[in-house]
């Protein structure tokens, strides 16, 4: 059985390898710094789909697949 993950732990990952500063992710994106902070140091269990739909797009360079 393959593994599987969530899109929360997928972008947490993505967000953990990131080359850029998380101030630019916030400005690129738009999303909250402090929102950014806290997803990339796990304190938000349950983070929203909207943005972190935004941010996996941003960071995997490519539109979520469903």
């Amino acid at each position: 059985m393959p593994f599987e993950c969530s899109l929360r732990d997928r972008t947490l990952l993505l967000l953990k390898e990131r080359k850029l500063p998380l101030l630019e992710i916030h400005q690129q994106t738009g999303i909250g710094f402090w929102w950014l902070k806290a997803f990339c140091n796990g304190e938000i269990r349950d983070p929203g789909v909207t943005r972190t739909q935004t941010l996996y797009e941003f960071l995997a360079g490519r539109k979520l697949e469903v």
